[in-house]
This record gives C-alpha cells, structure tokens and sequence, in this order.
C-alpha cells in the first residue's frame, strides 16, 4: 500500500467499525438494570497509525449507547478480503446494575418546538420544551448565560436577560424582566413591560426589536417557531456508485459560481454516522440531529479545473436536512467570520480554518442556478436524488430533499519535520503560524471553538503569489465555547489536561466545559511539532499501561523541551515553549495564541561568550558533493525568506546543481569511454603504416 493511500484505508476501516458497531447494537436489547459489554475486535493487514487508531476509537465511542460498555482491539493479519475486519461479540451482560436514570420532572403534554434566531445571516436553533416554563433569550456578558444563549457573534444584541419567552398549551409568550431598564423591547411591534408578568401572546414568527428609549433601533433579532419532527434513519448500505456518474451541482463561491462535479463513492463504501447537538433552555433539554455522512471529491469546472473534498449528509426527513443546512451554514459564515480577522475571504486566502461552500436545495445544474445562500426547499428532480440515495446503499428508498452537500477546497496535509532534521528550534515556523494563531483567538472572542486542532488536522494553502501558510480543516466540528463533554467530537490522544480528566470519569452528562484551553493546548502542541520535530510531540502524548501522558505532566514536559537543544543558548527559547504546558497556564481570558508566538519569536538564543567552549559540531553534509551542499546552504541563510518561500528555493537551486552534476558526470563518462576507442584506432594505423 502506498503512504499516500494509508489515510484513505484508514477512513474505510473507520467506516466499517462504526457500521459493524451500529449493525451489532440494534440486535441486542440490555436487560433492565444490568450493562452490556461489547468486544469489538479491528483487524487490518497493515498497523493503523496513532491518528488512525483514535478515529475509530472516537468514532465507537459516539456510538454506543449509554447501556453499553466496551472493549476495543486492534490486531494486525493476513489473508483479509479487504485488507481488514471488524467483528463485535458480547462478553457479558452481567456488568452489575447500571446507574439509575436520574428523576425528570414531569412535564405537561405538548409537543417540544424548534425556535430559530437570526441575525446577519447567521441562525441558531433551539429547542423550546413544551413545559410551561419561562426562559430567558440573552447574550451573557463575561459570565455562563441560561435559557436560549446567544453567542459573542450576536455582539450587537444588548447583553442581559432583557426578555423571556414561555410556551404554553401550543402558544408563545413574551414578557419583559427589570434588566436593563434604559433599553426598551419590541416584539412584533408591541412594547413589552416588565409590569405585565404573564407577558404578550406573540405569533410563531416574527422580529424582536432592541431599542433605546430615545428611540434608536440598536438591533433586531427576527424568530421563528416550528413544530419539531422526531425522525429515524434507516442504517444504509454498501454504496452502490452504479454507473460512476457525477452528481452534478451548482456552487458558488464568493460572487463566482461553477459546476461542482461531485465523483461517487467507491463500491461497498459504508456511510458514517454522525450527530449534530441541538441545544435547549436547558443543558438538561438536548436533542440531536442523527445524520449519516460520505466522504468523496469533486471537481470544479474552472477554466482551471481544481478538486474539491465533499461530505454528502443524509438526514432523516427534510426539516432535518434543512435544519443541518442552516446549522452549516451558520459554521460557515462564522467560519468566514474568523478568515476575514487574518485577511481571508471564502474565495482566497490567507485562511486560518478551511472555508465551507453548502450548494442550496434545488442547486443541481438540471435545475435552477442559485447563489450559495438560504434557500426554501425546492423539488429536486428524481435522477439526482435517486442517485444520491444509491451512493448510500438505499437506492429502493429515495427521500427527496433529504440531502446536504458541504464543499471546502482540498488542502496538502502538512509533512512535519522529525526532530533529526532540526538542529536547532525552527524560529522560521513562528511567522508561518501567526495567521492561524490569530484565527484561533478570533474564534474564541466570537464564543466558537474548533474542539479538534491536531497536527494531523493542520493544511496548507497556496496564495496567488506562490507562497502558502498553514489552515485547520474540519470546519464543521466548531461548536459553541461552552459545550456538554458528552456533545464534543474530539480526539483524546490531544485532549488537554483538564478536559481528559473530566471525559474518563464520571460526569454529570449536563455540565458545560470551556473549550478555550481544549483548543489552546492543541494550538500548542501543533507549535510544538512545528519547532521541535512531530516525533517529540507524539512521545510526550504516548500513554502508558495506566493511561498516564507525559505531557500530563508539567515538570516531565519542561525538563524534556530544555533536552531538545543541547546548546545552552537556547534554554530561554525551551522555557517560553514549554509554558503553555503547566499547570492552568492556558485558563482564562489572559492567554491568546498570538501573545504566545510573539512572544517564542522575540526570544532568541543568546549572544555566543567567548570564554565558554563549546564543542565543535559535526558537519552538516559529508560525500562528494558536501561543498556544493554547504556553499547553497550557506547561500539561503544569508537571506533567509519564509519557509514555504524557503523549501521552493532550495528545490528549484538543487534541481540545477543535479542538472550540473548529471552533465559533468555524463561528459566524464563520454572522455572515458573514447580513450579506449582511440588506442585501437592509433594501433590499427600503426599496423597499416607497419604492413606498408
């Protein structure tokens, strides 16, 4: 198997666990009171690397159900079919008595709505629980809000639990608090007061208004109430590609829009589950979007044609595809949100996470072509959809417009250098990541995190100028700052410290952590990998027999950075990179990514003194050819651009030192070669003149 086929291999053996796993759950039922124990057994002819061990590890994990425990293997055999297996078989129901459900307060007989708030383009959806309860729409301010929390995005709406609405019998009340007395609060035109405690009989759509009392608008929320359909999806298929016809739609990006050719998946490919969060008045009031998602390529027909990485989601009935729609493209316009801090625009770079295109409903090119904004659902016609639907092996049960399709530009993954190739930290890598330091403090100043930066997560894009920089992928894991442990999609292996802890024991599924750190302690490790070498961060994430990391450890990681670099010089650089690695360094509003890097980049080694020896170092290059190593070597450092600027230098000028080499040895070969050619011809004449 070729290295560049690994990751492809990877996902499918992914896919088939997680498939397998929900194949095995829905055939067993857990007695009343008791816990099941699953042994699932992944078996693949090559080993799966650390990130792709974690991604099936992750995935089992969202999974199983809460009655469920289990027990995961790897091993390594021959003569599969596919190259690997995944089996599950019980090991006991006798675990002992489950924890039991916690007591719910019974709630009046109603059906739960979805309430939608917009602002700017941007849409968050709520469950609104049918309990005649009053709950508070409010943006917090430097503290956890309750009810239906805004985010920091909203900035314009006043901060404060100004209103607070109640649904009761199937209909919607608004009524006014005391905070905030100088501001007033329209709702469809009615002014609210906070003197009329049962509140106002409001429509199931409309616009909240926020005004001063000299009647200035300071901003306007519009809302809308819908009643909520509960939906299952049936499991899906072997991916039946048929033909191998594209799936053909409309995209635009920026004002320019194209024929987005979308490839089908390979035969018997399996789609993946996912589930998407919808939050409540309460941590407790949390439903979800169960989706399935395959994973393909497109290709944009542009007078240069370039690929693109596509996710095809299938969603239980339309309001739910719609709702994952509207839920994408607010990551997306968020994620827009965060590009345009480093100078970046959905259409060019600098980025600091990979942008995301959604094709609106109807988009397909045999009918309208559309703008890639909010849509109303359109009749798709029966050829794509159907085809859609056999790309997820249901293809005897086509569900019209219960399809979304996400786009983002397909990236180079980053090829970390290992520690053997630095001899001393590489300073150069500080400027490079500085667009991407400054999109991860973006982020959390608009109440987002990404909740999965790795190294592995880490791209890079080509700028119009022939330089690049680096970008996260995986846009749509973003998720609200404040998130229940038991909603992220993370990766343990790069968990920090804090939030570890908390995920392996037991927790109280409705607390919310703060993801700043979660986010901030991968930013630092990426860094770490970048400067240092990826093999001595992978070192400082390997877990023992107890589960134990190094980098768990503050004293173990500051004595291993300070091993990096023997030169003394160095130790200021050491202590600054380890920082981020002790003990609540990362917690708080004190910490920003940019601060960081600036200040590694300020921190350089100190001045060399001459009375102190050092020991002299070997060379660099040795062979034949070390000279012209060296002279080019020291060429580059006499100037030394950016790194991307760097590697193409240094490519491009080797390229011409082979070509010099390569003729010189050719020539060589040749004179060689004809010395012999010439004796015989000088002996012949000598015979002939001989012989006359």
């Amino acid at each position: 198997m070729n290295p560049q086929d690994q990751p492809r291999f990877e996902e499918r053996v992914r896919a088939a666990a997680g498939s397998e796993l929900n194949r095995y759950l829905s055939t067993v039922r857990t007695p009343d009171g008791l816990r099941t124990l699953v042994r699932v057994l992944v078996r693949t002819s090559l080993p799966l690397s650390p990130t792709g061990s974690d991604a099936v590890r992750e995935t089992l994990e969202e999974l199983r159900r809460g009655d469920v425990s289990l027990q995961l293997h790897f091993e390594v055999a021959t003569g599969l079919p596919d190259n690997y297996d995944v089996r599950c078989e019980p090991v006991s129901n006798l675990l002992g008595p489950g924890e039991p459900p916690a007591p719910r307060r019974p709630r009046p007989a109603g059906q739960d709505r979805l309430l939608t708030l917009s602002f700017l383009g941007l849409r968050f959806d709520y469950l609104f629980p049918a309990d005649d309860t009053w709950h508070a729409v409010e943006r917090p301010e430097g503290r956890r809000g309750k009810g239906f929390v805004l985010p920091q995005s909203m900035s314009p709406v006043p901060a404060g639990p100004l209103l607070e609405l109640r649904l009761a019998g199937g209909v919607l009340l608004a009524r006014r608090t005391w905070e905030r007395p100088d501001l007033a609060v329209w709702v469809n035109g009615v002014l609210l007061v906070p003197t009329a405690p049962d509140g106002v009989r409001c429509a199931a759509g409309g616009r909240i208004a926020y005004h001063r009392h000299s009647g200035e608008l300071i901003s306007e929320l519009d809302y809308d109430l819908v009643g909520w359909a509960r939906g299952t999806l049936s499991p899906p298929g072997p991916a039946d590609p048929g033909t191998g016809a594209t799936h053909d739609v409309w995209l635009t990006t920026g004002n320019h829009g194209h024929v987005l050719r979308i490839a089908p998946p390979s035969a018997g490919e399996l789609a993946v589950d996912r589930r998407f969060p919808i939050p409540g008045a309460t941590t407790s009031d949390r439903h979800y979007l169960d989706v399935q998602v395959l994973y393909t390529e497109g290709v944009r027909q542009t007078p240069e044609p370039d690929t693109w990485h596509v996710k095809i989601y299938r969603c239980a009935t339309p309001q739910h595809a719609d709702q994952l729609r509207r839920y994408l493209r607010t990551q997306a316009a968020l994620v827009d949100k965060v590009n345009a801090a480093v100078g970046g625009t959905a259409r060019t770079p600098p980025w600091a996470i990979a942008p995301i295109s959604l094709p609106p409903p109807g988009s397909g090119v045999l009918g309208e072509r559309r703008a890639t904004e909010y849509a109303s659902p359109q009749q798709v016609s029966d050829d794509p959809e159907n085809r859609l639907s056999a790309w997820f092996g249901v293809h005897d049960r086509p569900q019209p417009n219960c399809f979304v399709i996400a786009a983002s530009p397909m990236l180079r993954r980053v090829g970390w250098s290992e520690s053997y190739q630095r001899g001393a930290p590489g300073l150069d890598q500080v400027d490079d990541l500085m667009a991407l330091a400054a999109g991860l403090d973006q982020c959390h100043r608009l109440d987002i995190a990404h909740c999965d930066i790795k190294p592995a997560n880490i791209c890079r894009y080509r700028r119009a100028d022939d330089g690049s920089g680096y970008v996260l992928i995986d846009g749509d894991a973003v998720s609200r700052r404040w998130e229940r442990l038991v909603d992220l999609r993370l990766t343990t292996t790069y968990a920090s410290p804090r939030i570890l802890a908390k995920w392996y024991r037991p927790h109280d599924e409705t607390t919310e952590v703060d993801l700043r750190e979660h986010d901030r302690f991968g930013f630092a490790l990426v860094v770490l990998a970048a400067v240092a070498g990826q093999d001595r961060a992978y070192a400082l994430l390997t877990q023992d027999e107890d589960g134990a990391r190094p980098i768990d450890q503050p004293e173990i990681v500051t004595a291993a950075i300070a091993s990096y670099w023997k030169d003394p010089r160095w130790a200021p650089f050491a202590q600054a990179l380890a920082a981020p690695f002790q003990y609540d360094a990362l917690v708080g509003d004190d910490w920003t990514a940019v601060g960081w890097l600036r200040l590694l980049g300020s921190v350089t080694a100190a001045p060399v003194d001459p009375q102190v020896q050092h020991p002299v170092a070997a060379p660099v290059f040795a062979g034949a050819h070390s000279a012209r190593l060296v002279a080019l070597r020291t060429e580059i450092q006499a100037a030394p651009p950016a790194l991307n600027a760097a590697v193409a230098t240094v490519l491009r000028r080797v390229a011409t030192e082979q070509v010099s080499v390569a003729r010189a040895a050719y020539w060589r070969a040749l004179c060689w070669g004809l010395l012999p050619l010439l004796a015989m011809v000088v002996t012949l004449i000598g015979v002939i003149v001989g012989n006359g």
